[in-house]
């Protein structure tokens, strides 16, 4: 019940929303596990919520401050450094039953802080466009910045159980299993959203190429990578490598991100 009363006092202020993020039902639901929490809290949660949380938290009176979306490109950048160095430090650390892994992974957090740092300027960023759009391209594309700022906050909550919920040297712990697992789940729809944002923009040709492409890219290479690496970094690691270039572009200013490109 821990991670719903979170989540809950987080977002519950921000009322109902039109643009809801359907999940199927899941028997773990009823349970009572960290599972079900996670299940109940993707099951509340809609896109449109999230969006006005993020929007009240990037903003400032009427008008989005520039710096902040540079000091949120910033974030990203560090995040998606540190997820890129970690990446074969916890891959032959998990592959040597190192006792070092742990501490080393418990490391990772801000990654996610970073990712969910520069989503946020994006969306600032983008804000004004998409009132501009039409009403199918602007639910499309909130719908998209919320599921993957679900995912993101959701592996966060599951890369702190996993890392910090045992002991280096000892066996893994039910709280860590069970934190890999909710992490995992976040993480499907952060490669889902990812996927998803790079065919948005790379229709509207907002973005520069490379970033489209990298955001496309980290779809199939996070399940690839999460199988011949480890997981969650390879996972995360095409998608570190996308937020790596679109948080220096974030650092330039609002200019070079908002409108189609010519």
């Amino acid at each position: 019940m821990g991670l719903r009363f979170i989540c809950v006092a987080g977002w519950g202020w921000v009322g109902k929303s039109k643009w809801p993020i359907p999940l199927p039902a899941h028997p773990l639901e009823k349970s009572g596990s960290n599972f079900a929490d996670a299940i109940w809290v993707m099951r509340r949660v809609s896109a449109g919520a999230i969006m006005r949380s993020v929007e009240r938290f990037v903003r400032g009176g009427n008008v989005v401050s520039s710096g902040m979306i540079r000091l949120s490109g910033l974030a990203a950048m560090l995040g998606g450094v540190l997820g890129i160095a970690l990446t074969p430090i916890l891959t032959y650390l998990w592959a040597t039953y190192s006792d070092a892994y742990l501490y080393y992974g418990r490391a990772y957090f801000p990654v996610y802080l970073g990712c969910i740092a520069g989503l946020a300027g994006l969306y600032a960023l983008r804000r004004g466009n998409l009132r501009l759009q039409g009403t199918e391209k602007l639910d499309t594309e909130k719908l998209v910045f919320g599921m993957t700022f679900v995912g993101l906050a959701v592996s966060l909550v599951g890369d702190i159980l996993e890392y910090w919920g045992g002991s280096a040297g000892e066996d893994f712990t039910m709280v860590q299993m069970q934190g890999f697992g909710i992490e995992m789940l976040g993480l499907m729809l952060v490669l889902f959203g990812s996927v998803a944002f790079g065919l948005t923009y790379r229709r509207a040709n907002i973005l520069p190429t490379l970033v489209v492409w990298l955001l496309i890219a980290a779809g199939p290479g996070g399940i690839l990578f999460s199988i011949l690496l480890h997981a969650p970094s390879g996972t995360m690691l095409v998608f570190c490598c996308a937020w790596v270039v679109l948080g220096y572009l974030l650092l330039l200013g609002r200019d070079v991100i908002g409108s189609p490109r010519p």
